[in-house]
């Protein structure tokens, strides 16, 4: 009777190669470990046993499962950038529109200070000409002033009539 099967006969139940087995015990030292104690050789062939076959058998279907979740995580994750990537273009555009009104804004409101200036400026003229105004208006109103009053000093009164009686009587007399 025979020991177990070959390396051979186990990747073809388990559908891999001969060379996949011999790598996964390989670059799995514990597997190769575990096996240790299931292997004969005979002839110069390799028979493993019924346990060392289903631990070969499981060590591949925990390998099988773990692609498959890695296959289903890079999915997942691939998803997950592509929705990311959308979002960041979307945010991209949304940044692009408000540097736009931003510099919008900012013509607008240098334009504004400009106008503001020009009209700081305009308002400055209009009072520096109205206290010009004011100050050459008080000059000729004073000069007027001085005017009447040298008038007044200058021009005394002529009587139009002879005084009555009782005009001199009670009127007082201009020293000379």
């Amino acid at each position: 009777m025979m020991p177990g099967k070959t390396y051979s006969e186990i990747a073809k139940e388990i559908g891999v190669s001969r060379q996949a087995i011999y790598q996964k015990i390989k670059r799995s030292p514990e597997l190769s470990t575990r096996l240790q104690p299931f292997t004969v050789r005979v002839d110069n062939v390799v028979y493993i046993s019924e346990e060392g076959e289903s631990i070969l058998k499981t060590a591949f279907s925990d390998n099988v499962v773990n692609s498959g979740l890695q296959s289903f995580t890079v999915n997942s994750l691939q998803e997950t950038v592509n929705s990311l990537q959308v979002c960041l273009q979307e945010k991209q555009a949304q940044i692009e529109d408000k540097d736009k009104q931003i510099e919008l804004l900012t013509k607008q409101l240098e334009l504004k200070d400009k106008q503001i200036s020009d009209t700081t400026t305009a308002l400055l003229q209009a009072q520096q000409l109205h206290a010009a105004d004011r100050q050459k208006l008080l000059s000729i109103e004073e000069q007027q002033k001085q005017a009447q009053q040298e008038e007044q000093t200058i021009q005394e009164p002529e009587p139009d009539h002879k005084p009555r009686f009782w005009e001199r009587l009670f009127t007082k007399r201009k020293k000379q």
